[in-house]
């Protein structure tokens, strides 16, 4: 029983001297705080007491320990209520501000972006206000957020001009959505929106291309080489590319012939072929025919 209660002392300290460490390296910004839980911890700890009777020549029993601890903890309470008081003091600094009749400075708030409102400036402002706003959205990425948000704007846009400047914005947001879709592997959300701006611009060789690589990524290899030949016939580099990319050069044996010994071929196939050109290598020489998939 003796026994068992020395070892359950024991694990005590050892808690309880790890507890005091940890709260000493809470204070590392005190040194005084730090001292003094260190130096409970130390005591606390058997090999820190035993270091402490070398050290000081002298014996702590149970009861010399408890008082000496718990006068160094009366010591430390104090500067601790006043470390933790520091603390707090800076988040009761706007009621000492608000009794004083001073408003404390507020840090700004990003305003979410609202449609322009009618009343607050005629339909160009209007307009102005729609596009500044999108192009702010765009260069941050955020391009569908930006063409929903100048959609909105086709009210204000009341004559020739307005709506050209407008459909000229809303094309190249959507120009570069189309292209951001497409790098980032989302040929199916790509596709509509492409079309759609081809529908209003047919002979657009970027768009062009990019639809065509749309249909090969969906499995539509002969829709994208239809959609490349007229690129080819005016020799667009990107066009080409993808064409060769997707409906390769390949080859096929059509037939076969003699090959001579010196390089040389011959349709012959009977005694005396290649006679003078060094003999037969081989009767059966293939005949290859290039030819693409798609044509």
């Amino acid at each position: 029983m003796a026994k068992a209660k020395s070892k359950f002392y024991n694990v005590l300290l050892w808690i309880l001297g790890v507890y005091f460490y940890c709260l000493a390296l809470a204070c590392l910004l005190q040194p005084l705080l730090l001292l003094l839980f260190a130096a409970i911890g130390t005591l606390l700890l058997p090999p820190g007491q035993r270091y402490l009777e070398r050290r000081l020549r002298l014996r702590f029993t149970p009861w010399a320990k408890t008082i000496v601890c718990l006068l160094l903890l009366f010591c430390a309470l104090p500067l601790l209520k006043k470390h933790l008081a520091d603390d707090v003091l800076p988040t009761d600094k706007p009621q000492a501000l608000s009794a004083a009749g001073t408003q404390p400075t507020q840090p700004e708030k990003p305003q979410p972006i609202q449609p322009a409102k009618p009343g607050h400036a005629d339909k160009q402002d209007s307009l102005q206000y729609y596009i500044r706003r999108s192009n702010e959205l765009s260069k941050q990425h955020k391009t569908a957020a930006a063409i929903k948000l100048l959609e909105q704007a086709a009210p204000f846009a009341e004559n020739a001009a307005a709506q050209s400047l407008l459909q000229k914005e809303l094309t190249g947001l959507r120009t570069r959505h189309a292209g951001a879709l497409v790098q980032s592997g989302q040929y199916k959300a790509a596709l509509p929106l492409i079309s759609q701006l081809l529908d209003a611009d047919p002979d657009n060789k970027q768009l062009l291309v990019q639809r065509a690589m749309c249909y090969s990524k969906t499995g539509k290899i002969e829709e994208a080489v239809n959609e490349l030949k007229p690129l080819l016939q005016s020799g667009n580099e990107d066009a080409e590319k993808l064409h060769n990319k997707i409906n390769p050069v390949r080859k096929r044996v059509v037939g076969y012939e003699t090959l001579c010994c010196d390089g040389s071929t011959s349709n012959a196939r009977g005694r005396g072929a290649c006679s003078h050109h060094g003999g037969v290598c081989d009767w059966n020489q293939p005949i290859y025919e290039e030819y693409r998939k798609y044509e």
